[in-house]
């Protein structure tokens, strides 16, 4: 048995040797194909069979082969590779006269120059990152600090609708409605009032569209409001104002409360109820012409053998007659007698300019004294003449710009702030 391991160990010992030998003598094969590629200038080919050669090497103990690693590398510019094999052939060249050595050496200093430039454009580049970064920071911070300031600027809306002549508007925020100007100042807070019209001058805001029990004026052109009386002070009766028409240039507000047999005129300069005028000679004018079949000293008039209330006078000759359970039959108009019946007008305004609005379900339209169809009046808000305009900031946030010095400026008051673009050029030569 001792014979068989022994002679085994004499069998092996050979191939052990050859297969050793055989990496070594493929190594030297390839590098040989690596030195021919190089002098050839077929550098791209010189480091596949460079590479192979290592790949054969368990290290390398040659100066020649660390030679050709450096020559290699130093024509792909992979200078810190040649600088490693640089590193090696001094280690392993001993004979420090000859014509490789001086070429290795003089290599070497050619390699070392291009690794500090390397180094220096890897600090440059570093640098200029560092800088970018520090300035991207900045820019960061100098917008949040713009976006706090102008939303701190804006105005809690999620619409500002147009500017008037008098330079104000209403607004509309989680369903209710205010007045602000063209600085973005709230004149009036919408905390309140659902619904509101804009005419002639005036803002009417109400808490609800249809039969409102709260009403507020502001007049664009005073700058001054006040909230109506209660609808009980004109009628007991009443618990809400029904219907309220536009206001008109003439400063006239008609309303139709419920459970009243009169409509509601309301002086919005003198802040009062308007007394129905002298009916006795109105109710002479109209018997004499045939326009009523006769009257009575309680404010009844009878048309075609019917009474109906008298409901006071909204201007131009026309006067609404109501029914005796408070419902609105229709109007009558003293300059020819016409009869605008309920269904085909259900609600009139104040008379102004030749012109009064009608109501009829859902549509409005307008009028001359007997009841004629006529283009719409001239809205004396007027045009507004400023430079402010509206944009949309976050959800809920309106912002007013005006054109300051040539330049769009978010405005607040007395309190300015430059558009995004103008307030980082602003900044941008400054020293951070």
């Amino acid at each position: 048995m001792k014979k068989l391991i022994i002679l085994f160990f004499i069998v092996l010992s050979p191939c052990s040797t050859l297969f050793s030998q055989s990496n070594s003598e493929i190594s030297g094969v390839y590098l040989s194909k690596a030195e021919k590629n190089y002098k050839n200038l077929e550098i791209d080919q010189a480091l596949i069979n460079f590479n192979k050669a290592i790949a054969l090497k368990d290290t390398i103990n040659d100066a020649n082969t660390a030679r050709l690693g450096v020559l290699i590398y130093y024509e792909l510019q992979e200078y810190e590779k040649a600088f490693n094999y640089a590193k090696r052939y001094f280690i392993l060249e001993k004979n420090k006269r000859s014509d490789d050595y001086q070429q290795q050496l003089e290599l070497f200093v050619n390699i070392k120059d291009e690794l500090d430039k390397l180094k220096a454009l890897t600090v440059l580049k570093e640098t200029e990152r560092l800088q970018k970064e520090k300035a991207l920071k900045r820019l960061d911070s100098l917008k949040l600090f713009w976006k706090q300031q102008a939303l701190s600027m804006a105005i809690k809306a999620d619409t500002i609708y147009t500017f008037n002549k008098y330079n104000s508007a209403l607004y509309k925020t989680a369903g209710n409605f205010g007045i602000v100007n063209d600085v973005g100042i709230e004149l009036v807070k919408a905390d309140e009032y659902k619904a509101a019209h804009s005419f002639d001058g005036y803002f009417i805001l109400m808490n609800t569209e249809i039969n409102p029990t709260k009403i507020f004026c502001y007049n664009a052109n005073t700058k001054q409001g006040f909230k109506l009386p209660e609808i009980t002070e004109f009628n007991q009766l009443s618990t809400h104002y029904g219907k309220v028409m536009l206001p008109r240039g003439n400063h006239k507000l008609v309303t139709y409360p419920n459970n009243a047999l009169k409509v509601l005129v309301y002086d919005l300069v003198d802040r009062k109820f308007i007394a129905d005028g002298e009916q006795k000679d109105l109710f002479k004018s109209l018997e004499k012409n045939k326009f009523i079949d006769n009257s009575n000293k309680d404010g009844d008039v009878k048309i075609d053998k019917i009474w109906y209330r008298f409901g006071g006078q909204i201007g131009g000759g026309i006067c609404p007659l109501f029914n005796t359970d408070y419902t609105l039959f229709g109007y009558i108009c003293a300059l020819d007698g016409s009869k605008l019946l309920f269904k085909d007008y259900n609600y009139i305004g104040s008379f102004y300019n030749e012109k009064l609005q009608v109501t009829l379900n859902d549509d409005i339209f307008w009028i001359n004294q007997n009841g004629t169809k006529v283009p719409p009046p001239i809205d004396e808000n007027g045009v507004y003449a400023g430079t402010s305009k509206v944009e949309k900031a976050d959800a809920g946030f309106c912002i007013v710009y005006q054109n300051i010095d040539g330049k769009s400026t978010i405005v607040s008051g007395a309190k300015r702030l430059l558009n995004l673009d103008d307030f980082l050029k602003s900044y941008q030569n400054q020293e951070y």
